[in-house]
């Protein structure tokens, strides 16, 4: 059994019983000015859907924050809903001259409860009268990067030499709550276990101790934007392919596309005049075809069985566009009729027959009529 389907299981059990909370990435954070927002709070449950787990304070303000990679899919004029607080129209997007987003303004449009197809996003308002707490997200990862060894693999090759990745973050008010061994989620980052509580400035130090969180594995991969941003986004590059496809087609001029069916004609045609090209397609099929068989008799490793299994199967989908076929073990090679003359094999057949309406009209053997008429 794969790690991640243990996982997976993990996930099913903490998911309905952990409190959730907010926090933003530090490095690259976007700041909102929010016009006609009050700085106010009000009270939430700490999971939407058990309200036994308790509930938590979510502060409002004229000044919010968001991660940097949800903002890069944002754009002026768009409505969207900021969970935990309603609806806000994006007004102005400031950059910088790399392209990375500085700040943004946006305003109120909490009347507005039409929800279905907004993009969702997680915040975190600054007030002074509930400070951000400092947090360290701890990922670990695979110590060995590749899931199956070969009997003649050296372990060394695949050692992971950067396992553990730390993330500072901004983090929710709520988590100055936490306890050692506490199991929370933070809202589309993942699951996570507070390994040492959030300490505030000493003065000894001088400062405070971040709290930090261990990633607790749940069978995928997270992303960094919420499924609402990350379709979004998808959505943008599919609009710039299809922008750039019009313009490549409006430099052409009006001149009609050329056929694509062309080339593979030709190839076709081309390989069906020469045996020869078609023995060499017909032995890499057969040879990898070998190559599958081979490895499914030694057990090999399952990767393994998979990249050859699907270099196989590309060739036989060469093989078939190339042919107009499928490939079957012990064909023959094809042969062409394209270049018969239609006429002449008309009179041939016309003739033929002829003959045969001759044979029967004299009332010939009907083994004689059988053979000419190529029974």
């Amino acid at each position: 059994m794969e790690w991640d389907k243990i996982w997976s299981f993990n996930r099913k059990v903490i998911d309905p019983i952990v409190p959730r909370f907010s926090a933003v990435i530090k490095e690259g954070a976007v700041p909102i000015a929010v016009q006609g927002a009050k700085e106010e709070s009000k009270s939430m449950p700490k999971h939407p859907k058990n309200e036994e787990i308790g509930s938590k304070t979510v502060w409002l303000s004229s000044k919010i924050w968001i991660d940097q990679v949800d903002a890069m899919v944002l754009s002026e004029g768009e409505v969207v809903t900021f969970v935990n607080w309603g609806n806000l129209i994006i007004q102005k997007i400031n950059k910088d001259g790399s392209g990375k987003i500085t700040s943004m303004e946006a305003k109120l449009n909490l009347e507005n409860q039409d929800f279905k197809k907004t993009t969702k996003l997680t915040w975190l308002a600054e007030t002074e009268q509930a400070p951000f707490i400092p947090a360290v997200m701890v990922h670990y990862g695979y110590i060995i990067s590749k899931a199956v060894l070969g009997k003649d693999e050296d372990f060394k090759a695949h050692v992971n030499k950067k396992s553990r990745e730390d993330t500072l973050v901004i983090g929710d008010p709520e988590l100055a709550t936490l306890k050692k061994g506490d199991i929370i989620q933070l809202q589309r980052k993942g699951f996570f276990i507070c390994d040492e509580p959030y300490q505030p400035p000493s003065r000894h130090i001088g400062r405070a101790s971040p709290c930090i969180l261990l990633n607790i594995p749940d069978g995928h991969q997270v992303k960094a934007t919420s499924k609402d941003a990350d379709n979004k986004q998808k959505q943008k590059e599919t609009s710039k392919k299809s922008e750039k496809k019009s313009k490549d087609k409006s430099k052409k001029g009006s001149a009609p596309p050329a056929s694509t069916a062309a080339p593979a004609a030709a190839s076709s045609a081309a390989v069906l005049a020469d045996p020869n090209e078609w023995a060499r397609m017909y032995t890499q099929v057969a040879a990898q075809g070998e190559v599958v068989r081979q490895l499914k008799a030694n057990n090999a490793p399952k990767n393994e069985i998979d990249a050859a299994l699907k270099q196989l199967l590309a060739l036989k989908e060469d093989y078939k566009n190339l042919l107009g076929k499928d490939y079957k073990p012990g064909a023959g090679p094809p042969t062409s009729t394209s270049s018969a003359d239609p006429i002449a094999l008309y009179n041939k057949v016309a003739a033929q027959g002829d003959k045969v309406r001759s044979l029967k009209s004299s009332k010939a053997p009907k083994e004689e009529v059988e053979i000419k008429s190529g029974v």
